[in-house]
């Protein structure tokens, strides 16, 4: 299985963000006093509680997120049974969750750049034209973007791999010589995001509502 989960972090009140707080384990509550802005805490805490909830769907209990720990290039990780990846941008956080495949995913709002300034670190050469002829580029660029931070995030290379040297191909994503299966996810007209992922399982994408708790 491949599970999406996401949300809008407008969604999520005063109240109810503190009632969020109190169900992380105190490793993370200390590490969300670290943000200084209320969007970024937001941010973090609902995507470590929208983990929490697909994890319980699948029969783990309520205090599982104390067990996570950081792997190999501080890629977060629970067992060999599982993997997940987590990302934010925005108004919203996304989850994505399997029990049979590495998965990457990631989410950008679609804003204002010089792509021209962070093009030779990102882009290749045909990357860039195709980019340039795109009817709207800046969402053409980020849909190149969000593809490859999700096979790093998959792979697990993280800042080893420089973004340029992840190859995109019409049937999968090279990232440090192996590869992926990817999928465009239709999260909201002015963000891009994608998941990263092996095999053929089939994929669940769901909206959330309200707060995870």
């Amino acid at each position: 299985m491949i599970v999406v989960h996401f949300m809008d972090i407008g969604c999520c009140t005063a109240e109810m963000y503190a009632s969020c707080v109190s169900l992380l384990p105190g490793f993370m509550r200390d590490q969300t006093a670290l943000y200084v802005k209320e969007a970024d805490r937001k941010r973090y805490v609902l995507g470590k509680l929208i983990l929490r909830n697909m994890l319980m769907g699948i029969g783990y209990h309520a205090g599982i997120l104390s067990q996570i720990k950081s792997g190999s290039n501080n890629r977060p990780y629970l067992n060999d049974a599982i993997d997940f990846n987590i990302s934010h941008s925005g108004s919203y956080v996304v989850c994505a969750l399997s029990d049979n495949t590495k998965v990457g995913i990631d989410v950008e709002e679609i804003k204002e750049l010089k792509v021209d300034d962070i093009k030779a670190s990102v882009l290749t050469e045909e990357e860039y034209r195709t980019v340039e002829a795109a009817a709207a580029p800046l969402a053409a660029f980020y849909e190149i973007w969000t593809l490859k931070e999700a096979a790093l995030k998959a792979n697990g290379a993280g800042l080893m791999l420089p973004v340029k040297d992840v190859v995109i191909r019409s049937q999968d994503v090279q990232c440090a010589a192996e590869s992926w299966n990817y999928k465009a996810l239709q999260i909201h007209p002015a963000y891009k995001c994608h998941l990263v992922y092996k095999g053929k399982d089939p994929i669940t994408v769901h909206e959330l509502s309200s707060c995870p708790v």
